[in-house]
């Protein structure tokens, strides 16, 4: 397949693109910095695989709230890929102290309005799913509405099941020793004739980068179709300064919810 041009710029056809939130004081920097990106660790162990399946690089996409020459953004066909390892922000609040920054990009929207349709809640410290999308959680069903540790890791506190018919079923399950949390792969097409979307996330930095890791080494079977997916973790101490992400590979990882869509 050859190259096509696309908004100003040549690009091979099939690409894979990376769509980075900038971390918040990038954002409000009067000078240039927008090598300070979020997870660019965690987008790097998924390459390999996007490689295997035919994927070539096809350049960054930085999430600024107003582009100065929107020429230079590539137009994506629905061949295309982008890859986002940031949590979506779909319901941050201005009070929670690590948000992540909406910046109202056309493009942000877009992968906001996917979000949506598996997230009724998707925050920091909660996550709930759209009815549709719990209703498949079966025996985990407790699952659908968790809250988690804003600090010292991002295990859960406390989860429930907010759909169960009675009342007494839909109180909260505290689990505030929990080594547990949970992390999501949501890959779909964006509209019915735009380019593919896979977001990869956990609640925070550490789960996040762990969670793609064990996308490339344990779990690269889920990247082979259009899926959501919810995995629950079980976190073993972090280490102070490891050498390598090989101490998660003795992580349990328990898919709780595998949605093909």
């Amino acid at each position: 397949m050859g190259d096509i041009s696309a908004g100003g710029l040549t690009t091979p056809a099939r690409c894979f693109y990376r769509f980075a939130f900038l971390r918040p004081h990038a954002l409000e920097a009067p000078e240039p910095r927008f090598h300070e990106l979020r997870d660019g660790d965690a987008y790097a162990e998924l390459c390999p695989i996007l490689v295997e399946r035919g994927y070539r690089y096809g350049g960054l996409l930085l999430n600024y709230p107003d582009l100065q020459d929107r020429r230079r953004v590539p137009r994506l066909r629905p061949s295309d890929l982008i890859v986002v390892t940031t949590r979506p922000p779909l319901t941050d609040s201005v009070l929670e102290r690590r948000r992540i920054r909406r910046t109202g990009a056309p493009l942000e929207r877009t992968i906001l309005d996917v979000a949506g349709r598996y997230f009724e809640i998707c925050s920091r410290s909660w996550i709930m799913l759209q009815p549709e999308v719990a209703s498949h959680l079966g025996p985990h069903a407790d699952r659908a509405h968790v809250e988690f540790r804003m600090y010292k890791g991002s295990c859960y506190l406390k989860h429930r099941d907010p759909y169960a018919p009675r009342r007494s079923d839909r109180r909260y399950r505290e689990d505030v020793g929990s080594k547990r949390t949970a992390a999501f792969l949501v890959f779909t097409r964006v509209g019915s004739r735009g380019p593919m979307l896979l977001n990869a996330f956990g609640m925070d930095g550490n789960t996040t980068l762990v969670w793609c890791h064990l996308l490339r080494t344990r779990f690269a079977h889920l990247l082979t179709s259009p899926r959501f997916v919810m995995v629950e973790l079980t976190t073993d101490p972090l280490p102070a300064r490891p050498a390598t992400l090989s101490f998660a590979n003795g992580w349990r990882a328990d898919i709780l919810l595998d949605l093909p869509v």
